[in-house]
């Protein structure tokens, strides 16, 4: 589980990432994994297509809040 997780990672394929964790039963993982996808998709990837010089130390994440 752990080197597929991290090899679909490191290849940016996030829905895989989010299957092998809903396979291999590991629910809360996968339950913040995907807020963390969700984060990344509605306000990280606009704001940089938006601006693409801004400082990403200023953002943060917390759970289920963006």
């Amino acid at each position: 589980m752990n080197i597929a997780f991290s090899a679909y990672f490191l290849c940016a394929n996030l829905d895989k990432c989010f299957e092998v964790l809903i396979k291999s039963n590991r629910l809360p993982e996968a339950d913040q994994f995907k807020q963390f996808q969700e984060f990344l998709n509605q306000d990280l990837f606009p704001q940089l297509q938006n601006n693409p010089n801004l400082d990403l130390s200023q953002i943060t994440y917390e759970s289920g809040e963006y």
